[in-house]
Protein backbone atom coordinates (compact mmCIF):
# COMPACT_ATOMS: atom_id res chain seq x y z
CA UNK A 1 0.00 0.00 0.00
CA UNK A 2 2.23 2.66 -1.46
CA UNK A 3 1.33 6.90 -1.90
CA UNK A 4 2.52 7.90 -5.35
CA UNK A 5 2.48 11.35 -7.20
CA UNK A 6 1.78 12.32 -10.73
CA UNK A 7 2.38 15.54 -12.18
CA UNK A 8 4.02 18.33 -14.51
CA UNK A 9 7.58 18.37 -14.63
CA UNK A 10 7.76 14.89 -13.28
CA UNK A 11 10.04 12.01 -14.38
CA UNK A 12 8.59 8.64 -15.18
CA UNK A 13 12.40 7.51 -14.61
CA UNK A 14 11.43 8.38 -10.84
CA UNK A 15 10.25 6.39 -8.32
CA UNK A 16 6.74 8.50 -8.11
CA UNK A 17 6.89 7.66 -3.74
CA UNK A 18 7.15 11.97 -3.75
CA UNK A 19 5.55 15.51 -5.30
CA UNK A 20 9.81 15.76 -5.52
CA UNK A 21 10.10 12.54 -7.37
CA UNK A 22 6.57 12.10 -9.22
CA UNK A 23 5.55 10.84 -12.55
CA UNK A 24 5.31 12.97 -15.50
CA UNK A 25 1.79 10.19 -17.29
CA UNK A 26 -1.14 8.83 -16.25
CA UNK A 27 -0.20 6.17 -18.59
CA UNK A 28 2.43 5.43 -16.60
CA UNK A 29 1.28 5.42 -13.32
CA UNK A 30 -1.36 2.54 -14.43
CA UNK A 31 1.47 0.30 -15.23
CA UNK A 32 2.41 0.46 -11.49
CA UNK A 33 0.06 0.85 -8.99
CA UNK A 34 -1.86 -2.68 -7.48
CA UNK A 35 -4.25 -3.03 -4.62
CA UNK A 36 -4.15 -0.96 -2.03
CA UNK A 37 -2.23 2.08 -3.65
CA UNK A 38 -3.08 6.13 -3.18
CA UNK A 39 -2.54 8.27 -6.22
CA UNK A 40 -2.36 12.10 -5.75
CA UNK A 41 -2.34 14.20 -9.35
CA UNK A 42 -1.43 17.76 -9.00
CA UNK A 43 -2.96 20.41 -10.77
CA UNK A 44 -2.48 20.74 -14.50
CA UNK A 45 -3.75 18.98 -18.33
CA UNK A 46 -3.25 15.48 -19.02
CA UNK A 47 -3.95 14.83 -22.91
CA UNK A 48 -4.00 10.99 -22.30
CA UNK A 49 -5.63 8.07 -22.61
CA UNK A 50 -5.81 5.49 -20.09
CA UNK A 51 -6.86 1.55 -19.77
CA UNK A 52 -6.95 -0.33 -16.78
CA UNK A 53 -6.59 -3.76 -17.02
CA UNK A 54 -5.82 -4.46 -13.67
CA UNK A 55 -7.65 -3.49 -10.28
CA UNK A 56 -7.65 -3.66 -6.63
CA UNK A 57 -9.67 -5.60 -4.05
CA UNK A 58 -12.12 -5.34 -1.71
CA UNK A 59 -11.11 -3.48 1.40
CA UNK A 60 -7.63 -2.62 -0.75
CA UNK A 61 -9.09 -0.08 -4.11
CA UNK A 62 -6.48 1.67 -5.70
CA UNK A 63 -7.24 5.47 -5.56
CA UNK A 64 -6.62 8.13 -7.70
CA UNK A 65 -7.11 11.84 -6.47
CA UNK A 66 -6.90 15.04 -8.61
CA UNK A 67 -5.07 17.18 -5.78
CA UNK A 68 -7.26 20.51 -6.87
CA UNK A 69 -6.26 22.00 -3.71
CA UNK A 70 -3.01 21.39 -3.84
CA UNK A 71 -2.52 19.81 -0.65
CA UNK A 72 -0.88 16.91 -0.94
CA UNK A 73 1.22 18.06 -4.19
CA UNK A 74 2.09 21.47 -5.55
CA UNK A 75 1.31 23.70 -2.38
CA UNK A 76 -0.76 25.82 -4.32
CA UNK A 77 -3.81 23.92 -6.32
CA UNK A 78 -6.55 24.28 -9.53
CA UNK A 79 -7.74 22.27 -12.06
CA UNK A 80 -6.88 18.72 -12.84
CA UNK A 81 -7.81 18.32 -16.18
CA UNK A 82 -8.02 15.02 -18.26
CA UNK A 83 -9.18 15.46 -21.64
CA UNK A 84 -9.23 13.17 -24.78
CA UNK A 85 -7.94 16.24 -27.43
CA UNK A 86 -4.89 16.54 -28.56
CA UNK A 87 -5.06 20.52 -28.54
CA UNK A 88 -7.33 22.66 -28.05
CA UNK A 89 -8.35 23.20 -31.62
CA UNK A 90 -8.53 19.20 -33.39
CA UNK A 91 -11.11 16.62 -32.83
CA UNK A 92 -11.28 14.52 -29.89
CA UNK A 93 -9.25 11.37 -30.43
CA UNK A 94 -9.75 9.38 -27.68
CA UNK A 95 -11.73 7.76 -24.31
CA UNK A 96 -9.84 9.27 -21.27
CA UNK A 97 -10.00 6.71 -19.28
CA UNK A 98 -11.33 3.12 -19.77
CA UNK A 99 -11.50 0.21 -17.70
CA UNK A 100 -11.29 -2.79 -20.20
CA UNK A 101 -11.44 -6.75 -18.63
CA UNK A 102 -10.73 -9.18 -21.50
CA UNK A 103 -9.10 -11.36 -18.98
CA UNK A 104 -10.15 -11.74 -15.44
CA UNK A 105 -11.90 -9.67 -12.51
CA UNK A 106 -11.76 -5.97 -12.95
CA UNK A 107 -12.63 -3.17 -9.97
CA UNK A 108 -11.93 -1.69 -6.73
CA UNK A 109 -10.71 1.51 -8.49
CA UNK A 110 -11.72 4.86 -7.22
CA UNK A 111 -11.54 8.12 -9.42
CA UNK A 112 -12.26 11.10 -7.01
CA UNK A 113 -11.40 15.22 -8.67
CA UNK A 114 -11.08 15.09 -12.10
CA UNK A 115 -12.29 17.57 -14.12
CA UNK A 116 -13.35 15.14 -17.83
CA UNK A 117 -13.35 17.21 -21.34
CA UNK A 118 -12.48 16.64 -24.86
CA UNK A 119 -14.47 13.21 -25.78
CA UNK A 120 -17.61 12.38 -27.22
CA UNK A 121 -17.00 13.44 -31.08
CA UNK A 122 -17.16 10.02 -31.94
CA UNK A 123 -19.59 7.70 -30.33
CA UNK A 124 -16.81 5.41 -29.34
CA UNK A 125 -14.72 8.36 -27.16
CA UNK A 126 -16.48 8.50 -23.79
CA UNK A 127 -14.77 10.15 -20.55
CA UNK A 128 -14.86 6.83 -18.98
CA UNK A 129 -15.54 3.21 -20.26
CA UNK A 130 -16.47 0.58 -18.20
CA UNK A 131 -16.32 -2.82 -19.95
CA UNK A 132 -16.53 -6.15 -19.02
CA UNK A 133 -15.52 -7.78 -22.39
CA UNK A 134 -17.99 -9.97 -22.29
CA UNK A 135 -15.62 -13.13 -20.52
CA UNK A 136 -17.75 -13.83 -17.63
CA UNK A 137 -16.02 -11.39 -15.51
CA UNK A 138 -16.62 -9.60 -12.68
CA UNK A 139 -16.75 -5.46 -12.37
CA UNK A 140 -17.24 -4.58 -8.71
CA UNK A 141 -16.51 -1.76 -6.52
CA UNK A 142 -15.74 0.99 -8.69
CA UNK A 143 -16.21 4.53 -7.44
CA UNK A 144 -16.82 7.88 -9.61
CA UNK A 145 -17.31 10.97 -7.66
CA UNK A 146 -16.77 14.72 -7.34
CA UNK A 147 -16.17 14.40 -10.92
CA UNK A 148 -17.20 17.39 -13.42
CA UNK A 149 -17.63 16.43 -17.51
CA UNK A 150 -17.84 18.49 -20.10
CA UNK A 151 -18.75 18.35 -23.91
CA UNK A 152 -17.58 20.87 -26.74
CA UNK A 153 -20.62 23.04 -28.22
CA UNK A 154 -20.51 20.95 -31.85
CA UNK A 155 -20.80 17.43 -30.13
CA UNK A 156 -24.69 16.49 -31.19
CA UNK A 157 -23.63 12.42 -31.73
CA UNK A 158 -26.09 11.04 -29.69
CA UNK A 159 -24.44 8.17 -28.47
CA UNK A 160 -21.81 10.06 -26.95
CA UNK A 161 -22.14 9.67 -22.86
CA UNK A 162 -19.64 10.80 -20.35
CA UNK A 163 -20.06 7.60 -18.86
CA UNK A 164 -20.54 3.56 -20.25
CA UNK A 165 -20.87 0.69 -18.47
CA UNK A 166 -21.48 -2.51 -20.81
CA UNK A 167 -22.30 -5.46 -19.27
CA UNK A 168 -21.67 -7.87 -22.70
CA UNK A 169 -22.34 -10.65 -20.97
CA UNK A 170 -25.66 -12.82 -18.78
CA UNK A 171 -22.66 -14.52 -17.35
CA UNK A 172 -21.06 -10.69 -16.11
CA UNK A 173 -21.63 -9.78 -12.32
CA UNK A 174 -21.39 -7.14 -10.32
CA UNK A 175 -21.13 -8.43 -6.85
CA UNK A 176 -20.31 -4.85 -5.09
CA UNK A 177 -21.43 -1.59 -5.77
CA UNK A 178 -20.31 0.23 -9.07
CA UNK A 179 -21.13 4.42 -7.52
CA UNK A 180 -21.43 7.45 -9.54
CA UNK A 181 -21.65 10.35 -6.97
CA UNK A 182 -21.70 13.93 -6.65
CA UNK A 183 -20.19 14.71 -9.89
CA UNK A 184 -21.50 17.09 -12.12
CA UNK A 185 -22.30 16.81 -16.20
CA UNK A 186 -22.42 19.75 -18.01
CA UNK A 187 -23.49 20.35 -21.31
CA UNK A 188 -23.25 16.99 -22.41
CA UNK A 189 -24.62 15.48 -25.03
CA UNK A 190 -25.58 11.81 -22.65
CA UNK A 191 -24.71 11.14 -19.32
CA UNK A 192 -24.63 7.77 -18.35
CA UNK A 193 -25.19 4.85 -20.45
CA UNK A 194 -25.76 1.46 -19.41
CA UNK A 195 -25.73 -1.73 -21.11
CA UNK A 196 -26.69 -5.35 -20.61
CA UNK A 197 -29.81 -8.10 -19.94
CA UNK A 198 -29.35 -8.59 -17.13
CA UNK A 199 -30.68 -7.55 -13.73
CA UNK A 200 -28.01 -5.53 -11.67
CA UNK A 201 -29.15 -6.28 -8.68
CA UNK A 202 -29.51 -2.67 -6.92
CA UNK A 203 -25.76 -2.70 -7.30
CA UNK A 204 -25.32 0.25 -9.73
CA UNK A 205 -26.42 3.65 -7.95
CA UNK A 206 -26.36 7.15 -9.01
CA UNK A 207 -26.43 9.73 -6.63
CA UNK A 208 -26.50 13.18 -5.45
CA UNK A 209 -25.34 14.15 -9.46
CA UNK A 210 -26.40 17.24 -11.16
CA UNK A 211 -26.92 16.97 -15.10
CA UNK A 212 -27.67 19.36 -17.63
CA UNK A 213 -27.27 18.63 -21.50
CA UNK A 214 -28.96 18.16 -24.66
CA UNK A 215 -30.53 14.23 -25.39
CA UNK A 216 -31.06 11.10 -22.34
CA UNK A 217 -29.33 12.03 -19.03
CA UNK A 218 -29.22 8.30 -17.50
CA UNK A 219 -29.80 5.93 -20.56
CA UNK A 220 -30.24 2.30 -19.83
CA UNK A 221 -30.69 -0.30 -22.32
CA UNK A 222 -31.34 -3.51 -21.41
CA UNK A 223 -30.96 -3.47 -17.73
CA UNK A 224 -32.33 -3.42 -14.62
CA UNK A 225 -32.16 -3.09 -11.01
CA UNK A 226 -30.37 0.25 -11.18
CA UNK A 227 -30.89 2.68 -7.86
CA UNK A 228 -31.58 6.37 -9.43
CA UNK A 229 -31.59 9.02 -6.11
CA UNK A 230 -30.94 12.68 -5.33
CA UNK A 231 -30.21 14.20 -8.23
CA UNK A 232 -30.87 17.22 -10.12
CA UNK A 233 -31.74 17.40 -14.14
CA UNK A 234 -31.92 20.77 -16.10
CA UNK A 235 -32.63 20.93 -19.52
CA UNK A 236 -31.97 17.61 -21.57
CA UNK A 237 -34.53 15.99 -23.99
CA UNK A 238 -34.81 12.93 -21.52
CA UNK A 239 -34.12 12.61 -17.47
CA UNK A 240 -33.72 8.52 -17.08
CA UNK A 241 -34.92 6.57 -19.96
CA UNK A 242 -35.05 2.76 -20.16
CA UNK A 243 -35.05 0.75 -23.10
CA UNK A 244 -35.35 -3.09 -24.28
CA UNK A 245 -36.90 -3.97 -20.88
CA UNK A 246 -39.95 -5.69 -19.77
CA UNK A 247 -42.31 -6.41 -17.28
CA UNK A 248 -40.64 -6.47 -13.62
CA UNK A 249 -37.43 -4.97 -15.04
CA UNK A 250 -37.31 -2.16 -12.83
CA UNK A 251 -35.48 0.54 -12.29
CA UNK A 252 -35.69 3.69 -8.93
CA UNK A 253 -35.84 6.94 -9.70
CA UNK A 254 -36.35 8.61 -5.86
CA UNK A 255 -35.84 12.43 -4.59
CA UNK A 256 -34.74 13.39 -7.65
CA UNK A 257 -35.86 16.63 -9.37
CA UNK A 258 -36.34 17.57 -13.37
CA UNK A 259 -36.57 20.79 -14.68
CA UNK A 260 -37.15 22.03 -18.22
CA UNK A 261 -36.76 18.66 -19.49
CA UNK A 262 -39.18 16.82 -22.44
CA UNK A 263 -39.66 13.89 -20.87
CA UNK A 264 -38.07 13.68 -17.00
CA UNK A 265 -38.95 10.18 -17.22
CA UNK A 266 -39.63 7.21 -20.12
CA UNK A 267 -40.87 3.64 -19.71
CA UNK A 268 -43.38 1.80 -17.67
CA UNK A 269 -40.81 -0.27 -15.76
CA UNK A 270 -39.08 3.08 -14.08
CA UNK A 271 -40.66 2.95 -10.65
CA UNK A 272 -40.84 6.41 -9.06
CA UNK A 273 -42.11 8.59 -5.95
CA UNK A 274 -40.48 11.67 -4.22
CA UNK A 275 -39.77 13.09 -7.44
CA UNK A 276 -40.38 16.85 -8.95
CA UNK A 277 -41.48 16.45 -12.43
CA UNK A 278 -41.17 20.42 -13.49
CA UNK A 279 -44.76 21.32 -15.63
CA UNK A 280 -42.70 23.04 -18.60
CA UNK A 281 -41.75 19.35 -19.67
CA UNK A 282 -43.97 16.02 -21.11
CA UNK A 283 -43.02 14.54 -17.19
CA UNK A 284 -44.05 11.35 -18.14
CA UNK A 285 -43.78 8.65 -20.92
CA UNK A 286 -46.13 5.75 -19.80
CA UNK A 287 -43.95 5.87 -16.29
CA UNK A 288 -46.49 5.66 -13.67
CA UNK A 289 -46.26 8.54 -11.49
CA UNK A 290 -45.39 7.91 -7.76
CA UNK A 291 -47.97 8.53 -4.88
CA UNK A 292 -45.71 11.87 -3.33
CA UNK A 293 -44.04 13.04 -6.26
CA UNK A 294 -45.47 16.67 -7.57
CA UNK A 295 -44.95 18.98 -10.58
CA UNK A 296 -43.77 22.46 -8.99
CA UNK A 297 -41.85 25.24 -10.81
CA UNK A 298 -38.66 25.11 -9.74
CA UNK A 299 -36.20 28.41 -9.13
CA UNK A 300 -32.45 27.89 -9.16
CA UNK A 301 -30.23 30.51 -7.51
CA UNK A 302 -28.53 33.14 -10.27
CA UNK A 303 -25.65 35.43 -10.64
CA UNK A 304 -26.50 38.53 -9.28
CA UNK A 305 -23.95 41.36 -10.75
CA UNK A 306 -23.72 45.22 -8.88
CA UNK A 307 -21.55 47.35 -10.28
CA UNK A 308 -19.27 44.93 -12.26
CA UNK A 309 -19.13 43.09 -8.81
CA UNK A 310 -20.05 39.30 -8.69
CA UNK A 311 -21.97 38.42 -6.34
CA UNK A 312 -21.79 34.88 -4.32
CA UNK A 313 -24.28 32.21 -5.94
CA UNK A 314 -24.82 28.54 -6.81
CA UNK A 315 -26.46 27.64 -9.89
CA UNK A 316 -27.14 24.47 -8.51
CA UNK A 317 -29.07 25.12 -5.62
CA UNK A 318 -32.53 26.69 -4.75
CA UNK A 319 -33.37 30.08 -4.80
CA UNK A 320 -35.39 30.96 -1.58
CA UNK A 321 -38.09 31.62 -3.19
CA UNK A 322 -38.22 28.18 -5.06
CA UNK A 323 -41.50 26.52 -4.61
CA UNK A 324 -38.97 23.26 -3.89
CA UNK A 325 -38.94 24.62 -0.59
CA UNK A 326 -42.53 23.61 0.21
CA UNK A 327 -41.88 20.17 -0.11
CA UNK A 328 -40.42 17.52 2.62
CA UNK A 329 -40.25 13.57 2.62
CA UNK A 330 -37.76 11.32 0.56
CA UNK A 331 -37.46 7.84 0.19
CA UNK A 332 -33.98 6.23 1.10
CA UNK A 333 -31.34 9.47 0.46
CA UNK A 334 -27.96 9.05 0.84
CA UNK A 335 -25.84 10.43 3.76
CA UNK A 336 -24.51 13.19 1.66
CA UNK A 337 -24.61 15.34 -0.75
CA UNK A 338 -23.08 16.78 -3.88
CA UNK A 339 -20.72 19.37 -1.16
CA UNK A 340 -20.62 16.38 0.62
CA UNK A 341 -23.05 17.80 3.63
CA UNK A 342 -24.48 15.34 5.57
CA UNK A 343 -28.06 14.73 4.80
CA UNK A 344 -30.69 14.39 7.31
CA UNK A 345 -31.87 10.85 8.17
CA UNK A 346 -35.43 11.55 8.94
CA UNK A 347 -37.54 10.59 5.77
CA UNK A 348 -39.90 13.97 6.63
CA UNK A 349 -36.93 16.40 5.80
CA UNK A 350 -35.98 18.05 2.71
CA UNK A 351 -33.61 15.77 0.67
CA UNK A 352 -34.89 16.17 -2.65
CA UNK A 353 -32.42 16.68 -5.78
CA UNK A 354 -28.50 16.56 -5.69
CA UNK A 355 -28.13 19.60 -2.86
CA UNK A 356 -29.97 19.98 0.19
CA UNK A 357 -32.70 22.87 0.41
CA UNK A 358 -31.04 25.01 3.06
CA UNK A 359 -29.62 28.13 2.50
CA UNK A 360 -28.41 30.70 4.74
CA UNK A 361 -31.04 33.22 5.18
CA UNK A 362 -30.88 36.91 6.32
CA UNK A 363 -32.04 37.43 9.89
CA UNK A 364 -32.85 40.58 11.73
CA UNK A 365 -35.00 39.30 14.75
CA UNK A 366 -32.31 37.07 16.37
CA UNK A 367 -29.35 38.76 16.37
CA UNK A 368 -25.76 39.38 18.64
CA UNK A 369 -25.58 42.65 20.72
CA UNK A 370 -25.79 45.45 18.30
CA UNK A 371 -25.68 43.74 15.19
CA UNK A 372 -27.91 44.37 12.97
CA UNK A 373 -28.54 40.68 11.17
CA UNK A 374 -27.03 37.47 11.96
CA UNK A 375 -26.83 34.30 9.60
CA UNK A 376 -29.36 31.69 9.79
CA UNK A 377 -29.29 28.25 9.30
CA UNK A 378 -32.70 26.96 9.25
CA UNK A 379 -31.54 23.06 9.65
CA UNK A 380 -28.25 21.07 9.14
CA UNK A 381 -25.56 22.82 6.56
CA UNK A 382 -22.71 25.13 6.39
CA UNK A 383 -21.46 28.30 4.64
CA UNK A 384 -17.71 29.54 4.10
CA UNK A 385 -16.06 32.76 4.24
CA UNK A 386 -12.40 32.74 2.35
CA UNK A 387 -9.87 35.22 4.15
CA UNK A 388 -6.75 36.43 3.19
CA UNK A 389 -4.19 36.11 6.21
CA UNK A 390 -3.12 39.47 8.06
CA UNK A 391 -0.25 38.59 10.41
CA UNK A 392 1.60 35.73 11.80
CA UNK A 393 -1.11 35.31 14.14
CA UNK A 394 -4.90 35.26 13.62
CA UNK A 395 -7.64 35.12 15.93
CA UNK A 396 -11.41 34.63 14.61
CA UNK A 397 -14.28 34.52 16.64
CA UNK A 398 -17.88 33.70 15.86
CA UNK A 399 -21.06 34.30 18.42
CA UNK A 400 -23.41 31.15 17.94
CA UNK A 401 -27.50 30.48 18.79
CA UNK A 402 -29.24 27.74 18.79
CA UNK A 403 -32.34 27.17 19.48
CA UNK A 404 -34.10 24.74 21.96
CA UNK A 405 -34.89 21.50 20.21
CA UNK A 406 -31.21 21.46 18.01
CA UNK A 407 -29.79 18.03 18.67
CA UNK A 408 -26.51 16.06 17.11
CA UNK A 409 -23.13 17.72 17.21
CA UNK A 410 -23.61 21.32 18.46
CA UNK A 411 -22.91 24.24 16.28
CA UNK A 412 -18.86 24.17 14.86
CA UNK A 413 -16.51 26.69 13.67
CA UNK A 414 -13.80 25.01 11.59
CA UNK A 415 -10.98 26.85 9.82
CA UNK A 416 -9.08 25.68 7.18
CA UNK A 417 -6.01 26.18 5.44
CA UNK A 418 -5.09 23.84 2.22
CA UNK A 419 -2.10 21.42 3.64
CA UNK A 420 -3.24 21.66 7.07
CA UNK A 421 -5.29 20.42 9.65
CA UNK A 422 -8.84 21.60 10.38
CA UNK A 423 -9.04 23.62 13.27
CA UNK A 424 -12.28 22.60 14.49
CA UNK A 425 -14.31 24.57 18.04
CA UNK A 426 -17.37 23.36 18.75
CA UNK A 427 -20.08 24.97 20.93
CA UNK A 428 -20.25 23.81 24.19
CA UNK A 429 -22.51 26.59 25.61
CA UNK A 430 -26.59 26.13 26.78
CA UNK A 431 -29.10 26.22 24.21
CA UNK A 432 -31.31 29.77 23.45
CA UNK A 433 -28.47 31.82 24.18
CA UNK A 434 -25.47 33.51 22.26
CA UNK A 435 -22.17 31.83 23.10
CA UNK A 436 -18.66 32.52 21.90
CA UNK A 437 -16.43 30.50 19.05
CA UNK A 438 -12.87 31.90 18.79
CA UNK A 439 -9.76 30.11 17.92
CA UNK A 440 -6.07 31.99 17.77
CA UNK A 441 -3.77 30.11 15.46
CA UNK A 442 -1.00 30.84 13.10
CA UNK A 443 -1.65 29.99 9.86
CA UNK A 444 0.83 28.74 7.01
CA UNK A 445 2.45 31.37 4.67
CA UNK A 446 0.85 29.59 1.58
CA UNK A 447 -1.36 29.98 0.44
CA UNK A 448 -2.30 33.37 1.65
CA UNK A 449 -5.77 32.16 2.47
CA UNK A 450 -7.90 30.81 5.49
CA UNK A 451 -11.21 29.37 5.19
CA UNK A 452 -13.23 30.05 7.92
CA UNK A 453 -16.51 27.34 7.62
CA UNK A 454 -19.43 27.88 10.12
CA UNK A 455 -21.89 24.98 10.59
CA UNK A 456 -24.64 22.90 11.87
CA UNK A 457 -25.16 19.62 12.35
CA UNK A 458 -28.89 19.72 13.57
CA UNK A 459 -30.66 15.81 13.50
CA UNK A 460 -33.87 16.95 14.92
CA UNK A 461 -36.98 16.26 13.30
CA UNK A 462 -39.56 18.55 14.80
CA UNK A 463 -39.80 21.84 16.85
CA UNK A 464 -37.55 25.21 16.88
CA UNK A 465 -33.62 24.03 15.86
CA UNK A 466 -32.17 26.66 13.74
CA UNK A 467 -28.87 27.98 14.44
CA UNK A 468 -27.98 31.91 13.95
CA UNK A 469 -23.92 33.16 13.84
CA UNK A 470 -23.07 36.68 14.41
CA UNK A 471 -20.33 38.73 15.62
CA UNK A 472 -17.89 37.57 12.93
CA UNK A 473 -14.28 39.57 14.29
CA UNK A 474 -10.81 38.58 12.66
CA UNK A 475 -7.78 39.80 13.80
Amino acid sequence: MTTYYVGPGGSNAANGQSWANRWLTLVYMESQVTAGDTVYVGPGVYREGVTFDHGGSSGSPITIIADVTGENTDGAGGMVRWTGANDTDTARVRNCLSFFDSLSDLGYITIRGFTFDGFGIASSHKAIAISSGGNSTDLSGIIIEDCVFTMPLGVTNAQSHAITIYMFSTSDTITDDIIIRRCIFHHVVGGIRIDGDQDLNNKVLIENCFFSGRREMIYINGAWGILVRNCTFRGADRGVELTNVTTNEETTVYNCVFDATSYALWDAEIIEDYNNLAPDGNSRFSTPAGSNSVSEIVGFRTPLLIEDRAMPWDYFSFASWSQMYDNAGGQSPPSDDLFGVARPTATGKRTWGAIQFCVPERETTTVYGDDAESIKFKDAMWHQFFIPITGNNMTISVQVYREGDYAGTNPQMIIKQPGQSDRTTTDVGSASQWNRLTDTFTPASTPGYIILEIRSDNTATSGNYATFFGGITVK
